[in-house]
This record gives C-alpha cells, structure tokens and sequence, in this order.
C-alpha cells in the first residue's frame, strides 16, 4: 500500500504541476490552490486514502461464478 501512495501523490503532483484537475481520480482540483498550503495537503491526502481504500474493497469483493 505504500506503494500505492506515492504513485497516487505523484499523479496528484503531476495535475498540480500541469494546472489542471484530476478528472480521473480526482486526487487534485486546481481550485485547491486557493485554499492554504495545510488544507491542501489535507484535501490531497484524503483523496489519495479514498482511493486507495476504494480499489481495496472492490479487489476484496468476492467474484460471482454462476
């Protein structure tokens, strides 16, 4: 999972660094900027751990053979 993390904060970087928003994910929105440097790094986190935590309960839901 640790991973996991850091490709989700450098993807998040790369949308940051590019000026734009994360339509995929949504681990970055430019609006964020605005905001300051704390609630930024918080809001990131917390989308990275969604995700992270979503792509885990879908790998662990069990697969319908019938």
């Amino acid at each position: 999972m640790h991973y996991e993390h850091k490709a989700y904060f450098n993807e998040s970087a790369t949308y940051q660094g590019l000026h734009n928003n994360d339509r995929i994910y949504w681990l970055w929105n430019k609006s964020w900027r605005t905001v300051d440097q704390h609630m930024m790094e918080q809001k990131r986190e917390s989308a990275i751990q969604d995700e992270i935590h979503r792509t885990q309960q879908e790998q662990q839901k069990p697969v319908n053979l019938q």
